[in-house]
């Protein structure tokens, strides 16, 4: 930003006016003081730094359903999609963990007893 007139909401840049002088030092001065340049100069590389990914939804076959039944001792599900219920029972012994890189769904029916432990993670890139 300018240090001439600090209350101009402006980056240094000799190609434009502030109050009648120029708003930087054009390059190669030793002294240049251009920051829209340096900002010009690194755009896409700095646009470029990290890819947008966006994944593919779930395929019919990639989706786990789970339903009718009691679950005991240690589970661990990982699947692109996981859908629970009806009737999908965590009981009082039982550790679940459910693995998803899209969606799990809770359906009606589906519970845990007081006791059992459910965990949960769905974010992309979770599950291969």
């Amino acid at each position: 930003m300018s240090y001439i007139s600090p209350v101009v909401g402006l980056f240094s840049n000799p190609d434009i006016d502030c109050s009648g002088v120029p708003c930087g030092i054009a390059h190669p001065d030793d002294n240049s003081a251009d920051n829209a340049l340096s900002i010009n100069n690194t755009r896409f590389d700095i646009a470029a730094f990290r890819e947008t990914v966006v994944p593919e939804p779930c395929a019919p076959e990639d989706i786990l359903t789970l339903e009718n039944d009691s679950v005991f001792g240690v589970v661990t599900e990982a699947a692109c999609a996981i859908e629970a219920g009806p009737s999908y029972v965590v009981t009082s012994t039982a550790d679940v963990t459910f693995s998803s890189n899209e969606s799990i769904s809770l359906n009606p029916g589906s519970r845990v007893e007081t006791g059992g432990q459910f965990a949960a993670t769905a974010e992309p890139g979770l599950v291969p």
